[in-house]
């Protein structure tokens, strides 16, 4: 009945708005490359980790893009190919940024803790004598 019509409606429009947003990311792919040149390789990043985290998750980034391209393509019968496996391609990539991502901010958030920890027990005035002014000027 009525509500059947309305969740038509709504993914007719959830739809069309995934649609748009594939066709806009269309346009996104200088901006990435430049992110990704600008980061380059996390040399000013001082956790190995995160640094590593970043670049793996910038080349999943980069490399969904095209991905998304062929596919839309595909489906836009521009190009002759099968969209199912680059949107599946697309869709592992995203997958791999996201999880990425998330080990990313837990990495930094764990850091930051740690170094919450310190500051309340004074060991950080204790650990590292350079970095005392600094740390008296953000107390």
């Amino acid at each position: 009945g009525k509500q059947q019509v309305t969740g038509n409606s709504f993914l007719t429009v959830a739809n069309q708005l995934s649609h748009c947003r594939t066709v806009l990311r269309l346009f996104d792919d200088l901006s990435m490359f430049a992110y990704s040149m600008q980061y380059g390789l996390g040399r000013k990043e001082k956790d190995p980790v995160v640094r590593c985290l970043s670049v793996l998750s910038n080349v999943a980034d980069q490399l969904y893009y095209p991905c998304e391209h062929v596919a839309w393509a595909a489906d836009a019968k521009v190009i002759h190919t099968q969209s199912e496996k680059w949107w599946t391609f697309c869709t592992a990539l995203w997958g791999i940024s996201l999880l990425l991502g998330i080990l990313r901010s837990l990495r930094v958030l764990c850091a930051m803790q740690k170094k919450m920890k310190k500051r309340e027990h004074g060991e950080s005035f204790r650990s590292d004598p350079k970095e005392a002014p600094a740390q008296i000027g953000r107390a």
